[in-house]
């Protein structure tokens, strides 16, 4: 009988720094784009609109005036909710909501200006694009609420991508769980905010690799993932591999103090008996999982010292998980027959019968034949 134990901790902490401009910042950190064009009831575009993009949540604002053509643009975006705000002399000012920025994704707004004075104001909430077609990239992601919702075994992000446009199971584990459209698993790539999370030893994931009992030696819990994507085609500065990406971007504190407390529980009250405790009738093997984790971000602020609102914030996150797994054996002990058999045996042949045997044969006592034992006490 076998009682293992496994105890593991996980610690991940993802700070970012929104510091003013961000403009000069990577845009693998801030993959988020916004662009779109002016126009008037005629179709006519409206040169020199006043354009001021927002976002409350991290008192983030950028501006813009529209060009010749009517058009705007604002690049290197963090994934939040922004926005949009469009003035211009001699019309009502359009103010457009909810516009929520993506990885690979670029946000087309159509902003249509009504004669009338600039003190009324249209509202209009913004709805998501049914098709992509600014960019080049092939695939699909999951938000934040379908990361955090959807059940995923062992916190295994890389799990998601099976639900993903392309991606198929790779019963083959020496590499990644899935393949991405046929290619071969050995050829994706993994990212974590635009850094490479790819081993280079065995072409796995770096963190959520290893460990014990299916459970990553260290793993990225969920409820830090801000959008998980997944490229099977695309630019060429992604596309670092042939088979594929995998991509995510990860959570990062706001204005507001915010985080999540989790706890999952299994043990074998809810299981079913395996084929061997049903063939002994014999109890389940013992077995107790619990996964629990915390995250929590804000902005960093310290009275009457420091106040990071709407500039500076963190973010971390902690999982963690205890296990106790039985294991049931399946064996043979030799019956007292056999044994006498094998005594026989021997001293035909004129054999002296080892010292130590009878020793070694307690040791199966009071076991006989075929048997089948487990830690629940059979």
């Amino acid at each position: 009988m076998k009682d293992h134990s496994i105890r593991s901790g996980y610690v991940l902490f993802a700070f970012w720094m929104f510091l003013a401009p961000v403009a000069s910042t990577k845009a693998q950190v801030f993959p988020g784009h916004i662009r779109g064009t002016v126009t008037d009831t005629q179709g006519a575009v409206i040169a020199s609109a006043d354009v001021k993009l927002t976002a409350p949540a991290i008192g983030l604002e950028r501006k813009a005036i529209s060009d010749s053509n009517g058009s705007f643009s604002f690049v290197e975006l963090p994934l939040a909710t922004f926005d949009l705000m469009i003035t211009k002399g001699g019309f009502q000012t359009v103010l457009q909501k909810g516009i929520t920025t993506s990885a690979g994704q670029v946000n087309d707004v159509s902003v249509v200006l009504q004669v009338g004075s600039v003190s009324s104001t249209v509202e209009v909430n913004a709805e998501p694009p049914l098709l992509q077609v600014e960019t080049n990239a092939l695939g699909g992601s999951l938000g934040e609420q379908q990361v955090s919702q959807l059940p995923v075994g062992n916190s295994d992000f890389t799990r998601l991508a099976l639900l993903l446009p392309g991606s198929t199971n790779n019963n083959a584990f020496a590499t990644a769980t899935f393949t991405i459209n046929g290619s071969r698993s050995a050829s994706q790539a993994y990212l974590i905010d635009g850094a490479s999370n790819t081993d280079p030893d065995n072409r796995l994931q770096g963190i959520n690799q290893g460990g014990n009992s299916a459970t990553a030696a260290t793993r990225l819990p969920p409820d830090a993932i801000q959008e998980v994507r997944l490229v099977a085609a695309g630019p060429a500065d992604l596309m670092e591999t042939t088979g594929g990406v995998m991509d995510v971007v990860l959570k990062s504190g706001t204005n507001s103090f915010h985080g999540t407390v989790y706890e999952s529980h299994r043990d074998a009250a809810l299981d079913a008996h395996n084929f061997f405790e049903n063939l002994a009738g014999i109890k389940k093997a013992h077995f107790v999982w619990n996964q629990f984790g915390v995250t929590a971000g804000g902005p960093i602020y310290i009275p009457h010292l420091y106040d990071g609102r709407n500039r500076t914030f963190i973010f971390g996150a902690y999982d963690g998980s205890r296990s106790v797994l039985g294991t049931t054996l399946s064996s043979a002990a030799p019956t007292a027959a056999q044994v006498q058999q094998a005594t026989a045996l021997l001293a035909a042949k004129g054999i002296t019968t080892n010292a130590e045997a009878p020793a070694i044969l307690a040791l199966f006592s009071p076991l006989s034949g075929n048997f089948v034992v487990n830690n629940g006490g059979s």
